[in-house]
């Protein structure tokens, strides 16, 4: 059995919730990809192979992780053993500082805790890896994030939630505001 029709636009994108995992869903969005995203200890083993054999590109952030996380594993496996159509799969791992040794045909980055550095390693590793647009240095995480943040602020404020609550979005929320935002700014 092939991969999946979409598989070569999708991105697997393992990491704890947080700010840094709503820029990089929200980058490889801007840039045209679907995320499959994994919370870091939140999905069972078959979600997390049903999301992995999806995707032809993973992203997994590793901080403050000591162990190799069963997501990475899975998803090293799946391209190790799935076969032909998945042996062309690209992996990309996230850590803050350089600190273990590197799965075989997989690239390291590190980000150092800034959204804004993960976000510009990570389109420039789009576009060479995957043919996505380039895009500036900072047409991202200075342009394009901030003005989504804000047009998702206003929006959430505007129906009645309180500011804790909407700087306490999970990310599986703000997708869908993402893909919104996206559509109305192609438009």
């Amino acid at each position: 059995m092939p991969p999946p029709a979409d598989f070569a636009r999708t991105v697997f994108i393992s990491a704890p919730e947080g700010p840094l995992l709503q820029a990089m869903v929200f980058c490889v969005v801007y840039l045209g990809f679907v995320p499959q995203v994994a919370v870091s200890g939140e999905l069972s083993v078959a979600e997390i192979t049903q999301r992995a054999e999806r995707s032809k590109f993973s992203i997994h952030d590793l901080s403050g992780r000591e162990d190799v996380p069963l997501e990475l594993a899975i998803d090293y496996g799946c391209r190790q053993f799935k076969g032909a159509g998945w042996a062309g799969k690209r992996v990309l791992i996230f850590q803050q500082r350089a600190r273990r040794a590197t799965p075989a045909g997989c690239e390291v980055q590190r980000h150092m805790g800034d959204y804004q550095r993960a976000v510009s390693k990570l389109a420039r590793w789009l576009a060479r890896v995957a043919g996505a647009r380039s895009v500036g240095e900072a047409e991202i995480h200075s342009q394009a994030y901030p003005a989504f943040q804000e047009w998702h602020y206003e929006r959430q404020l505007e129906a009645g939630r309180s500011e804790a609550k909407v700087q306490a979005y999970p990310t599986g929320l703000v997708h869908d505001a993402m893909l919104e935002w996206v559509r109305l700014q192609d438009g």
